[in-house]
Order: structure tokens, then sequence, then C-alpha cells
């Protein structure tokens, strides 16, 4: 059973890994969205040194949009307020963060994606709880009016249902990302975004041209967390070892009242292909606040055992989270005792 620790804030040092891996974590998962090479290397090489049964897994960020790590500013947004979005490769030339009517203009970096060929109608940010209503796609502008406000700052993570990524590519910074994740002799390599079986495929090309001897057992998986990769979700496991639903980000591209039946469908094909289905986010979310989970949380994971998953990924609980340890300690509970009580 995969118990996956995310590397963060709370937990970034050989010290703050130890405890992570005595309470029980086996999987540490490195975000190669917020990545910082050189520590990480370090902590790599020192978990690889003593504690070699401790996997290292690297979550490529794939085709997920942001706000442009060139944004300098941080502004705050209210409903009904006007937000621009624009994409940070156009020639559009912005001294700062407003148009001359005040209107924030704000630099999206879309990794491939063309906003110029999307009809979405919604943006969000924050698992959905912020959220703009788009009114105009025009001159790679994206007009917006805020429904749920919040704080604006780079690197945000942004939602835009109903975008195409079947046709993308993997670009230069996943590659770059791949090959440091090879030399470094991480063993799981995770596809955020995968939408295609085909991104899968080009996924293991790139490696084998770039892989050493050390890379020979690497572990492919793709995190399955729009609607395109949920809806193509059989072909992506015949063609990897495994699918991460990443309900993060899931819940902002699909109805939430869907989830649970393409949770349950997923699982169902991973079985069939006997291959690994790990659930991903909010797993522990109370516990990011509480030394102890809420029963709709336990219910929920003694469910997905039942089911018969394969492991579970502790992200904001243990990266951000005030009690990473205890999160961890808890899952571990709940899976030793059920482990025992489902037939």
């Amino acid at each position: 059973m995969y118990v996956i620790a995310s590397i963060g804030p709370r937990v970034n040092n050989i010290d703050s890994i130890i405890n992570i891996i005595e309470h029980g974590a086996n999987v540490l998962r490195f975000n190669f969205s917020h990545i910082d090479y050189k520590n990480s290397e370090s902590l790599i090489k020192y978990v690889k040194s003593n504690y070699p049964h401790i996997l290292i897994m690297g979550d490529i960020q794939g085709s997920k949009i942001r706000i442009s790590d060139k944004f300098k500013f941080e502004i705050k947004v209210y409903p009904d307020q006007k937000v621009d979005f624009y994409n940070e490769r156009t020639n559009l030339f912005v001294k700062n963060d407003r148009h001359r009517d005040m209107i924030p203009l704000i630099p999206l970096n879309f990794n491939g994606i063309s906003i110029e060929n999307f009809s979405g109608k919604k943006l969000l940010m924050k698992d959905g709880t912020m959220e703009f209503d788009i009114i105009q796609n025009k001159n790679s502008i994206l007009h917006t009016i805020v429904r749920k406000g919040g704080i604006l700052r780079r690197e945000k993570g942004i939602n835009i249902p109903g975008v195409k990524r079947k046709h993308l590519k993997l670009n230069y910074k996943d590659k770059e990302d791949i090959k440091w994740a090879l030399t470094n002799k991480v063993d799981i390599i995770c596809l955020s975004y995968c939408s295609v079986a085909e991104q899968i495929v080009e996924l293991k090309n790139f490696i084998k041209v770039h892989k050493t001897k050390s890379n020979l057992n690497t572990l492919i998986w793709a995190k399955l967390e729009e609607e395109e990769g949920i809806k193509n979700s059989k072909d992506i496991l015949k063609a990897t070892d495994g699918v991460l639903i990443g309900r993060g980000d899931l819940i902002s591209e699909v109805d939430i009242i869907k989830i649970p039946l393409l949770q349950e469908r997923i699982i169902k094909e991973a079985a069939l292909e006997k291959k690994d289905v790990i659930i991903a986010t909010y797993i522990l979310n109370s516990m990011k606040n509480s030394s102890t989970p809420n029963i709709s949380e336990v219910n929920d994971i003694y469910n997905f055992l039942d089911k018969g998953v394969k492991g579970f990924l502790l992200a904001s609980e243990v990266s951000i989270g005030k009690y990473p340890i205890e999160a961890i300690k808890f899952l571990n509970k709940m899976i030793n005792f059920y482990k025992n009580n489902i037939k």
C-alpha cells in the first residue's frame, strides 16, 4: 500500500523527512511545479543512502495553467470586479498589473494551450473557491467578472473547464524535469494532466532515450484530473503502470456530484487491467488544521480500501498542514486496521 507524502514547506529538510518516514510514509512526492533542484537533490541522496526501501516520486507538471511567475504583484479581488487574463507569450506589452482603466491584468502560463480556440465559460482557482465568469475571449485576452474573490499571486493554479489537451506534447520544462528525475534515480514518474494514452507513450519514449541502467524499473503513472483524461481512462490504464485520481483539480474540471461515480469506474477499470490506482488530495483535508480527522474522511478511506485502491497521496495535509505527522500516522493506522477487517 502506497502512503505518499508531499514535500513542501512543512517537510523540506532531512529532519522532517526522517520524521515522516519513521511514521509511515513509504513514498516521497516531489512536485516539479515548485521544485528546488538543489535542495531536492540533497534530500533524495540522503533518502537513497539511508532508507533504500523508500520510493521517490516525481510529479511532472504537464499542461497545468498557472499565473505567470513573471507576475510580481499580489492583488486581492472581490465579487463583481472585472479582471483580465492574458497569455504571457503574446506580444501584449504590460508595464504593470493594470490597464489604464484600472482593470487588473494578469499574465498566465498556458503551457501550450491555445486560448483563442476554446469556449470555456468559467475560470477557477484554489480548488474552485475562487471563480470568474469569462465574458469575452478576444485578442488573446480573457475578460472576466469575479464571482468568488480571493488573492491573485504568481504561480497560482488555474482551471478552465472544457480546455482541450489531447494534442499537447511534453513541453520544455517537462523534459528538463524528467531528465533531472532520471539523473537522480526517481522511482516513479507521474504525468499530471494526462488526457490521452499517446501522452504516456511519448513519455515512455522520452524516458527510453534518456534512461540509464539505474532507471530500468522506473514506474510510469498518469494523473487523471480533467474531463478528457477521465473519459480516456481505460486506454490510459493500458499504457501506464497506474493512475492517480487527482481530486484537487478534478473538482474544478467536472461536476463534483459525478466524482464518486467516476472514481468507482476508474477503480474497476484498474482492477481489470491489474494496474495501481491511487487516490490523491482531500484524503485527510481537515487535518491541515486539526490533529484528528472527521468521520466523512474516515468513511471515504474505508470505502476506497474496500474497493481495492493501492494507495493514497497526502498533499497539503503534509506539505503545508499543521499536523503532517498526525495525518500520516492516522492514515497508516486505518490501513493496518482495515487490512485485517476487510475480506
